[in-house]
């Protein structure tokens, strides 16, 4: 793994072990996980020859459904992607790295549906400081500029279509 993405799950485990990040954004940390992303990948019929060397994915999260979090090393050259494999069949494009995974949260967007949507504010006493979060990941990362889904929609002229890389490998 690179050492920005590595850098960037430090720092996501980071905020997830303390606290900062939780509830109500709809992520759960994972343990870094080549082999649990495989399987959750074959099991949706992915013919015999869907993995290259160019085609690695690493699970590094879930949301409360059991939907995967991945990483998606779709060219030796460039840091993965993270993408979302859902329980429901969704599978969406989310950040054009790790680092703009934590960049669109700071940003105080969420990703649900297919897209970051800003959320409603919250008035549950148990929901995260989202002032905090902001504020751990801009003293590391620079604040976007951009509408998270807008930045990540562009992304799509240069990073493969999930949806559709899995739908060439569905038998």
């Amino acid at each position: 793994m690179d050492t920005e993405t590595q850098s960037s799950y430090e720092l996501l485990s980071e905020l997830c072990e303390k606290g900062i990040i939780g509830w109500p954004i709809d992520f759960e940390l994972s343990p870094l996980s080549e082999s649990e992303a495989d399987e959750d990948l074959s099991s949706w019929g992915l013919n015999s020859n869907w993995k290259t060397e160019t085609d690695i994915f690493i699970k590094f999260g879930r949301d409360g459904t059991g939907s995967s979090f991945l990483l998606w090393q779709y060219a030796n050259e460039f840091p993965p992607a993270v993408v979302f494999l859902g329980s429901e069949g969704e599978l969406f494009n989310v950040a054009q790295t790790l680092t703009f995974f934590l960049r669109y949260l700071a940003s105080g967007c969420d990703f649900g549906y297919g897209e970051w949507f800003e959320p409603e504010q919250e008035t549950d006493p148990d929901a995260i400081d989202r002032s905090l979060l902001t504020s751990k990941i801009n003293s590391i990362h620079p604040a976007i500029k951009e509408h998270a889904n807008v930045l990540n929609q562009n992304s799509l002229i240069v990073i493969p279509s999930f949806e559709a890389w899995v739908n060439t490998k569905v038998s």
